[in-house]
């Protein structure tokens, strides 16, 4: 097989993981009521949430000091951001991983081949 090929076929593989595991753990975090856990599996949203906060002008302050901003577009940037950010942060050591375990296993092919010969 070519090195080549190997190398395509693990970023295909890491890019396909990525995009699997941000998919059912985006999944989960939306469909639980328990907001700690919620936050741990959504992670990868907090940062564009963080770069666009507050998105809009101060609307009101409420009786609790809770400020209410306007929305913005900005504000529908979040979603897709999070999800690609997700699936890079997941592919890329999916990527290394499946990398050492090709390396690996081409080394044992190899010494299982000098040692018949």
């Amino acid at each position: 097989m070519d090195a080549k090929m190997s190398r395509l076929k693990s970023l295909c593989l890491s890019v396909a993981i990525g995009l699997v595991l941000t998919g059912v753990l985006t999944a989960i975090g939306l469909n639980l009521d328990k907001g700690k856990v919620a936050s741990i599996l959504l992670w990868q949203y907090a940062i564009p949430a963080w770069l666009v906060y507050p998105g809009g002008p101060l609307l009101y302050v409420d009786d609790h000091n809770t400020p209410h901003y306007e929305g913005s577009p900005m504000l529908l940037l979040i979603l897709p951001v999070g999800f690609l950010l997700g699936i890079f942060f997941y592919a890329v050591p999916s990527y290394f991983v499946i990398r050492w375990f090709v390396g690996h296993r081409e080394n044992d092919v190899a010494a299982i081949a000098r040692g018949s010969d």
